[in-house]
């Protein structure tokens, strides 16, 4: 589903690590992002200029909410864009 994107979509990726890397192939035209806390995130979100489309992916184990309110804080629109048994997507709208 990631892989579909748009050329130069960015991806922060958190917790999937290898695995998302795995499905993604050996090539991949998507920007993977990695920060540590939701702070962090949100400030580096924030501060990317580029207007490619953005996705947070999870696993669906792990609770989103302080990851979200803080993209929320820092002025982003969050679509739950996909969702499957193990992990889910958000889409994230710049300010």
């Amino acid at each position: 589903w990631l892989e579909a994107k748009p050329l130069g979509t960015i991806i922060y990726d958190r917790w999937l690590g290898w695995g998302l890397e795995y499905y993604r192939a050996s090539w991949s035209d998507k920007r993977m992002v990695y920060y540590p806390t939701p702070g962090e995130l949100a400030r580096g979100a924030a501060a990317q200029p580029d207007p490619a489309p953005r996705y947070f992916p999870m696993p669906v184990e792990i609770s989103a909410e302080d990851w979200l309110q803080a993209l929320r804080e820092a002025g982003f629109r969050i679509n739950r864009a996909y969702e499957s048994a193990r992990f889910v997507v958000y889409e994230l709208i710049p300010p």
